[in-house]
């Protein structure tokens, strides 16, 4: 106002808030300009006008909220895509790792046929002490854990037929630990299995049952970063298969049980993880009829619970 008479503006324009008597406040828009002068140059008279501003301030506030809120979204989202990309592409790179090993393991399947043939023909044809006769057959015995641990990779990444057939659950389990076994060792952890007598054979596809096994395998070895005890127990109940897989790791948080299944949400660090594995294994098991059903508490550990059916589901069922 000052300003303006002292004649350093053509006009008197300012915003400010009133208080009413409803203690609401109203936003208002003032206008004047002084319109007569003394002889000596001081102000004389002034008109203007107030307006009531107040729905135009609220809109613009509201607009620079949702402004506001729309960069936080497409950032998040932004975010979120980059996250989706990188693990799409980790998700490319272990299959291509996948494949592969699973040429490595082709290639040294028939070298090691060759090595063992010539141990075995030395063997007949050569009498050997007691000292070399042990040796020869720890030769053999390592020979023979090596083709199983061939077989059982090259039967991993053999492409799915999507066709079921009866499974022993046992031999699916105990090939997938033959291929974990260094991968537990290495951190410490203990495998205990406690396999259900005379447990049925279920109607599965084979390999697709060994992904959803080595998924929550490396789960539970991951959970266990300090080492700990992995269990793995079989049982029937009803009409069903159960399989439980239960770690001493670290458990699962309340704010992540609801969202474990979610794809793409992980817990791993970056790049350790895709978050595809739990919610793959939920959808296999779930066309197969079964469920997957989690319990857990933060520093107890988790128990992961497969629950298929023994005479498995018709393809019109699916």
């Amino acid at each position: 106002i000052q300003k303006h008479m002292d004649n350093k503006t053509t006009i008197y324009l300012n915003e400010h808030r009133i208080l009413c008597r409803d203690n609401t406040y109203k936003w208002v828009l003032a206008r004047g300009k002084v319109i007569a002068w003394t002889a000596d140059g001081k102000p004389l008279r002034m008109i203007g006008t107030h307006t009531d501003i107040t729905e135009q301030k609220m809109t613009t506030e509201a607009l620079r909220k949702a402004h506001s809120e729309l960069e936080q979204r497409v950032q998040a989202r932004t975010l979120e895509l980059q996250k989706t990309y990188e693990q799409l592409l980790h998700a490319e790179k272990m299959s291509a790792i996948g494949n592969l090993s699973a040429s490595i393991a082709h290639e040294f399947n028939n070298p090691l046929q060759g090595v063992m043939g010539i141990i075995r023909g030395v063997n007949r044809r050569v009498e050997l002490g007691k000292d070399d006769q042990e040796l020869v057959d720890m030769a053999i015995t390592e020979c023979n854990r090596m083709k199983d641990l061939i077989k059982s990779l090259q039967d991993f990444n053999r492409p799915t037929s999507s066709r079921k057939a009866p499974v022993n659950i046992h031999n699916s389990l105990d090939s997938i630990l033959l291929l974990a076994k260094k991968q537990f060792h290495t951190r410490k952890i203990t495998v205990e299995k406690k396999y259900a007598v005379n447990l049925p054979q279920i109607m599965v596809v084979a390999d697709q049952l060994k992904q959803v096994f080595l998924n929550l395998l490396n789960n539970a070895s991951d959970a266990c970063a300090q080492g700990g005890t992995i269990t793995i127990e079989t049982d029937t109940l009803e009409n069903n298969v159960v399989i439980r897989f239960h770690d001493t790791g670290c458990g699962i948080t309340a704010e992540n049980m609801d969202r474990i299944f979610e794809p793409f949400f992980t817990t791993k660090a970056a790049m350790k993880g895709t978050g595809l594995g739990l919610p793959i294994s939920y959808g296999i098991i779930k066309e197969h009829g079964g469920k997957i059903t989690v319990e857990s508490e933060p520093g107890k550990g988790a128990t992961f619970s497969v629950i298929l059916p023994i005479e498995g589901i018709s393809h019109a069922e699916q």
